[in-house]
């Protein structure tokens, strides 16, 4: 046999090893039904018992724990019936009957509909080209080799992204769906209509700002003149907000909110804005570490007693303290302490830090060997990596000690060092190494 023909074969293994793993963790419609007390499922021939049985599964526990009430079993229909559109079958219901002893749950399925043609109808102002991506839907079944089933939920999914673009571009009023499904002549393809309302399109025609001087409408300016969309609102305060915080006003209060012109199809961004008070810094409190060196976490915050309170300096800080990964949550909080003045309380939450691997293993030579790894990422509660990991076969000892640590020199360089020892046996002579590394990086 070739080399050629023996990496065919190991292909075809694979592969054939591949489809029978799947099909076993698959669960196939003619399997041993799943068992639910008091609960059966009749009817379903492509949707697994278990499945549908999970799928259902809160509303079953609420059904038996609380007095078998109709709504509850109305509830598990329901379920199920959501699953079922979700697996391809867009006319499928479920009929439940409760007896003395079990709720019976009867599923009729329905055709298995694969995805047919996408139709639009009232799309003028945006090629369609540009929509039709959205309706590109994944392919069932095993790797993706399966049609593309008509599945409720990813044209809801492409009709809110088809609307998002209209808004983006404007169309403040659009209005997109409900989608209808048509059938092919033999059942077995479902396509969709697409209606659209796009409505005209709207213009942002001037923003409007109380309480402060134009100027501080120069980020947003150049969204004058262009397509209105509901989030201009909210990046024009935003904008505003922004200003004010670097400037020291962390109290600054600034709303914003559009009218509406529909005749005329324009808008106008009014904003409101109070600066408050002028703030410095008071006291810097850090709360929740525990071996955590305070100080550590201190110097990582730009911002001390007496300087302006700046929330993006804040904000970098508390990015800064993020990047230490030692920490898991970090929650800031601004406390007025006086006329201008402000203290800033930090709640921080540590992360897992310390951990411990084992490694056994065999080698031609070395025989049984083993290692043990003792790593924490938070060395003397500064940030710092230290990891140890002592070695020992039947021939050998030895043991390595890095040390990394980003900190002493700066945010953006890191120091690393290594330490290491060896002793092994070798036929004639004892193998004996003694190192040590260092970089700056």
């Amino acid at each position: 046999m070739t080399a050629a023909s023996r990496h065919l074969l190991a292909l075809c293994l694979l592969g054939l090893a591949g489809l029978l793993s799947a099909c076993q963790a698959a669960r196939l419609p003619w399997d041993t039904p799943a068992i639910s007390p008091g609960v059966r499922v009749v009817g379903n021939e492509h949707v697994h018992t278990g499945d549908l049985l999970d799928a259902a599964s809160p509303e079953l526990e609420s059904f038996r724990n609380k007095g078998r009430r109709p709504a509850d079993a109305d509830d598990a229909a329901y379920a199920m019936e959501a699953l079922l559109r979700e697996e391809g079958h867009p006319e499928a219901e479920v009929e439940f009957e409760i007896g003395p002893e079990q709720l019976v749950l009867t599923v009729v399925e329905g055709p298995l509909a694969r995805m047919g043609k996408v139709r639009f109808e009232g799309v003028e102002s945006v090629p369609e080209s540009a929509l039709r991506p959205f309706f590109d839907f994944s392919r069932s079944g095993f790797l993706g080799t399966g049609p593309v089933l008509y599945r409720d939920f990813e044209l809801d999914s492409a009709l809110s992204s088809v609307e998002d673009l209209y808004l983006r571009r404007g169309f403040y009023r659009v209005e997109v769906g409900p989608v209808r499904p048509e059938w092919n002549a033999d059942r077995t393809c479902l396509g969709a209509v697409v209606p659209v309302q796009e409505g005209p399109r709207y213009t942002l025609t001037a923003i409007e700002l109380e309480g402060l001087p134009d100027s501080y409408l120069a980020p947003v300016r150049e969204l004058v003149g262009g397509p209105f969309r509901a989030r201009d609102s909210v990046v024009t305060a935003s904008a505003v907000r922004k200003q004010l915080y670097e400037e020291g006003y962390p109290f600054a209060h600034v709303r914003a909110h559009a009218e509406i012109d529909d005749e005329a199809a324009t808008a106008v961004i009014q904003v409101v804005a109070k600066r408050g008070e002028l703030t410095r810094v008071g006291r810097v409190c850090i709360r929740g570490t525990r071996r955590t060196k305070t100080r550590f976490l201190r110097k990582r915050l730009p911002l001390r007693t007496g300087d302006l309170l700046r929330r993006g300096q804040l904000d970098e800080g508390v990015g800064r303290m993020y990047s230490t990964g030692v920490l898991r949550r970090i929650r800031p909080e601004l406390r007025p302490a006086g006329a201008g003045i402000a203290d800033i309380d930090i709640e921080v939450e540590e992360g897992p830090a310390r951990s411990l691997d084992f490694r056994v293993g065999w080698g031609s030579y070395e025989l049984a060997m083993g290692s043990v790894t003792y790593r924490d990422l938070n060395f003397l509660g500064r940030g710092r990596a230290f990891e140890v990991t002592p070695m020992v076969s039947v021939r050998s000892q030895g043991i390595d000690v890095i040390v990394e640590d980003p900190w002493i020199l700066g945010d953006q360089t890191l120091v690393f060092l290594k330490g290491s020892a060896l002793r092994r046996e070798e036929p004639f002579f004892d193998y004996r190494l003694y190192g040590f590394e260092a970089a700056v990086e």
